[in-house]
């Protein structure tokens, strides 16, 4: 099965001020789609927040690939973030090794950040912008997604490996945050 993430284009074709949009990405798994303005102590923050909330039977992995996705099949997609060597080590040997002092680790969150989205669970992926969001950053940000997000489902890499294998690399949380300057940095590069 090829994850067609195309639905996202609609996300952020939208105005992007609008309260919520939701798209289903799977049966039961809906992607959705905030801007908010947080006020902290006397300044504003600009988040683009990202809910994916499964409703369904099935838990499924989703993390940023450093490649673009388009074309790729969920094998090719599973064996480039874990079988892939990244700096020292390949996400596999990261999750079932002690990782030493020495050893060379990336410098690109997206080669490591994997998470678990279980059943009936929400996971909120917030994307700190330091202005308003216009229409050239969203533009972006829909590039960024539509070229590197992936959401497989857990049972299909059971092929390639036991998920409790790569629990130590797992993100735990309900929700990740990223600048999106840290982003393009690691996007670009």
């Amino acid at each position: 099965m090829k994850i067609n993430l195309s639905i996202l284009i609609l996300l952020f074709s939208l105005n992007c001020y609008a309260q919520e949009t939701r798209f289903q990405v799977f049966d039961n798994l809906d992607l959705i789609l905030n801007t908010e303005t947080i006020e902290y102590d006397s300044s504003e923050f600009y988040l683009l927040r990202m809910n994916i909330v499964n409703n369904s039977d099935f838990s499924y992995l989703f993390w940023f690939s450093e490649i673009k996705t388009t074309g790729k099949t969920q094998k090719e997609l599973i064996q480039d973030h874990f079988y892939k060597r990244k700096g020292d080590f390949n996400l596999i040997e990261l999750a079932s090794k002690n990782i030493t002092k020495n050893t060379k680790l990336p410098k690109s969150v997206f080669a490591v950040y994997t998470k678990v989205i279980n059943q009936n669970m929400t996971f909120i992926y917030n994307i700190n912008v330091k202005n308003h969001i216009t229409t050239e950053v969203r533009d972006s940000i829909q590039s960024f997604i539509l070229d590197h997000a992936v959401i497989i489902p857990e049972k299909i890499t059971r092929e390639y490996f036991d998920i409790k294998t790569v629990d130590k690399v797992l993100d735990k949380s309900n929700s990740s945050f990223m600048d999106w300057k840290g982003i393009k940095r690691n996007i670009q590069n």
